[in-house]
């Protein structure tokens, strides 16, 4: 689902948070948890990528989960 992108903003991960919904509506509440995650690791000082980029495995390690 994802493509290799060097530089992930939070509007990108925002998106891909919405995509997973929409395709696997059973992992809305964890979705949302990771981008709240992200989002506030942003606002604490993270990388904007490396938040986002951690988000995002963590979200594709829950769909592999029920693959």
């Amino acid at each position: 689902m994802l493509e290799s992108k060097p530089n992930l903003n939070i509007g990108d991960l925002a998106r891909y948070c919405l995509d997973t919904i929409i395709v696997y509506p059973k992992l809305e509440e964890l979705t949302k948890y990771y981008y709240m995650k992200a989002l506030s690791n942003w606002e604490k000082g993270e990388a904007e990528n490396v938040a986002c980029q951690i988000a995002i495995i963590n979200i594709n390690d829950l769909i592999q989960d029920i693959l």
